[in-house]
């Protein structure tokens, strides 16, 4: 019976340990999209795991199910059903938002973004305006990082104009960590809001 105590102690320890490094430990996220291929990579302490590219699987041919006439009938029931929205308050909505889109984006930090923009248009005067206006997208993006992000720590983006190329080219990377503490006590908050207001 001791030795049965100590090995549950033993597990039960483990078990708060690796709860309590999923939660104050940060994640790392890095997603990329380098010459029309797109790569998302997590990475936890030591351990790796990479979303995209996925491995090729082979599909298997699905077999067609008969559906009765009661079914259909109820499925289009509960479809009417979804299609009836409530009646949202837009204030409400964007008071919710100011509250709490802040305290749910800061714990990210945004170690590194990286982009390159060869932008190009049908014409060097199309190509000039288009060029203009991602300037400004860029730079209104990269602000927005700043204001909300805690950390912001490195940013690089190289804009060039296209004007003999045949087509523009895009590539960028960027990588974001994020611990899930402060990020899951910001979502109930949120989520109590929403319940509270009867929005979901």
């Amino acid at each position: 019976m001791r030795i049965l105590g100590i090995v549950l102690l033993s597990l039960l320890g483990l078990i708060v340990l690796l709860l309590l490094l999923v939660l104050f430990v940060p994640f790392r996220v890095y997603a990329g999209y380098w010459r029309k291929e797109t790569a998302v990579r997590i990475k936890f302490l030591f351990f790796r795991y990479t979303l995209l590219p996925q491995k090729k699987k082979r599909k298997k041919k699905k077999k067609k199910k008969k559906k009765k006439q009661e079914e259909s009938e109820e499925a289009e029931e509960t479809g009417k059903k979804k299609k009836e929205k409530k009646k949202l308050d837009v204030g409400l909505i964007l008071k919710l938002l100011k509250k709490h889109l802040p305290p749910l984006l800061r714990p990210f930090r945004i170690r590194s973004v990286n982009v390159t923009w060869y932008v190009h248009a049908r014409d060097a005067a199309e190509t000039a305006v288009l060029y203009g206006a991602a300037s400004a997208m860029t730079g209104g993006i990269l602000a927005i990082f700043q204001k909300f992000a805690r950390r912001f720590e490195k940013a690089r983006v190289d804009l060039y104009p296209d004007y003999d190329g045949d087509q523009g080219g895009f590539g960028g990377d960027v990588t974001v960590s994020f611990t899930v503490f402060p990020l899951l006590v910001a979502a109930i908050r949120a989520v109590i809001d929403l319940y509270k207001y009867k929005i979901l």
